[in-house]
C-alpha cells in the first residue's frame, strides 16, 4: 500500500484525476452560483458546512484543513452529535 492511500484510502491516478476534474469543471457554473448569484446564494456558514462533511467523507487532508479554517472565519459552531438529524 502506497503512502498515498494510507492518507486518503484512494488509489490517485492519471484517469481519476482527470475524470475528477472534468466533473468538477462541468460542475463549475452551479458552484460559482451558490457563492455569488442573489437568491440563489448560500451563506458561507453553509457552505462551509457541507464543505467540511463532505471533506470528513472523501478524507483529503488538505481540504480537510482548508475548509474547517474557512468554516472558523465563516463562525460555524462546533458540531453538536445531539443536533445530527438523519434524512
Amino acid at each position: 500500500m502506497s503512502l498515498t492511500e494510507l492518507r486518503t484510502s484512494k488509489l490517485w491516478t492519471w484517469k481519476t484525476l482527470l475524470r475528477d476534474h472534468t466533473r468538477f469543471l462541468s460542475m463549475l457554473p452551479n458552484y460559482l452560483a451558490a457563492y455569488i448569484i442573489p437568491g440563489y446564494s448560500l451563506t458561507p456558514t453553509t457552505i462551509e458546512s457541507v464543505m467540511v462533511t463532505m471533506n470528513t467523507i472523501n478524507t483529503c487532508p488538505y481540504c480537510t484543513g482548508l475548509h474547517g479554517q474557512l468554516a472558523r472565519m465563516a463562525g460555524v459552531d462546533k458540531p453538536n452529535p445531539s443536533d445530527a438529524e438523519v434524512v
